[in-house]
C-alpha cells in the first residue's frame, strides 16, 4: 500500500514538474552573437566567451534588472564567482530571480533562475538577453 501511494506521488511531482517544458533541454541562441542557452526546467544556461569578466556579468545583470523595475536584494561579485538576486516589482516576497556568473578558464558561464519555481522560460531569457546586450554580446 505505501509503496503504491509513495508511486502514485512520484508520478504526480514528475507530472508538475515535467509537463510544462517536457523535462526536454530548449537551446536557443541569445543575444546579438548567437550565444546558445540552454533551458532544463529549471535554469537557463549560457557560456560566454573566456574574456567576458564575472564583475561585468553581474553590473550587466543588475542594471538590466533596475531597468525593468526589479529591487535588488543582493550584488556580490569576485573574479571568479557573483551573484545577483532580485524580486520583480511587487510586494510579495516571492518570487525572486537569481543571476549566478562563474569564470572558467574556457568561458565565463551565466545561470539564470526564478525561484521557488523556475519553469519561466520566458522570464530567464529576458533577463539573459538584457545582460547580454549590456555586455554588447
Amino acid at each position: 500500500m505505501n509503496r503504491t501511494i509513495f508511486g502514485v506521488t512520484g508520478a504526480v511531482v514528475a507530472g508538475v514538474l515535467c509537463g510544462p517544458v517536457g523535462c526536454q533541454t530548449q537551446i536557443r541562441p541569445q543575444g546579438q552573437t548567437g550565444i546558445e542557452a540552454s533551458f532544463n526546467g529549471f535554469e537557463l544556461k549560457a557560456d560566454l566567451p573566456a574574456g567576458t569578466a564575472v564583475e561585468a556579468v553581474v553590473s550587466a545583470a543588475e542594471a538590466g534588472f533596475r531597468d525593468r523595475g526589479y529591487s535588488v536584494d543582493r550584488a556580490t561579485a569576485t573574479e571568479d564567482r557573483g551573484e545577483v538576486v532580485a524580486r520583480p516589482p511587487s510586494t510579495r516576497d516571492f518570487p525572486l530571480v537569481r543571476v549566478t556568473a562563474r569564470r572558467f578558464d574556457t568561458h565565463t558561464r551565466v545561470v539564470v533562475k526564478k525561484e521557488p519555481f523556475s519553469n519561466d522560460e520566458g522570464l530567464c531569457r529576458g533577463v539573459l538577453e538584457r545582460t547580454l546586450e549590456r555586455l554588447g554580446l
